[in-house]
């Protein structure tokens, strides 16, 4: 802890003692996380702090993660209704009738394959405002195309994903 600290003053002596308006802690494990947070508010250093479970709590995650467990399951009705809801103009009420028009609402239905839920598609698109429905089939359309390898899927729904959590979740200035 003496040791980061001492970086922490090191480096506030060469940008000319100015402090920076953020700092940001990133770790893993417990303790040495927790002592350079630690230092960080004793030197007085407002930080972001990214990682641990509130990381992977964080609605934005939830939803990338979302699109990547559709990815591994179609007829995964929470996935769906995370992913339709980032859509303008779709709300839990759509977002349930989308899910019926897939035949997703049922929990205790037999799970449906690829194919199965994307020939409901398109009746499911038709609950959707004609403003989102293009970005809804978009990602419809990279959950369908699994040629490649997992990495190449992974990269077609972030593609998709990226611009949707964007525009939900603004970016946050911090002070």
């Amino acid at each position: 802890m003496l040791r980061f600290r001492a970086s922490v003053r090191s480096y506030l002596r060469t940008e000319g003692g100015h402090r920076p308006q953020r700092a940001s802690s990133v770790g893993a494990r417990r303790t040495p996380l927790n002592c350079s947070n630690l230092s960080l508010g004793v030197d007085e250093i407002p930080y972001v702090k990214y990682g641990g479970l509130r990381f992977v709590e964080a609605a934005h995650v939830k939803d990338l993660l979302a699109a990547f467990r559709l990815a591994d399951n179609a007829s995964d009705s929470l996935a769906w209704f995370r992913l339709l809801q980032l859509h303008e103009g779709v709300g839990p009420t759509i977002a349930r009738r989308a899910l019926a028009a897939l035949g997703l609402s049922d929990p205790d239905a037999d799970p449906m394959n690829y194919e199965q839920v994307l020939d409901r598609w398109p009746r499911a698109a038709e609950f959707l405002p004609a403003s989102s429905r293009s970005q809804a089939d978009g990602l419809v359309a990279a959950l369908a195309r699994r040629d490649g390898d997992l990495v190449a899927h992974a990269e077609r729904l972030r593609v998709v994903i990226v611009p949707l959590i964007e525009a939900t979740y603004p970016i946050r200035t911090f002070v």
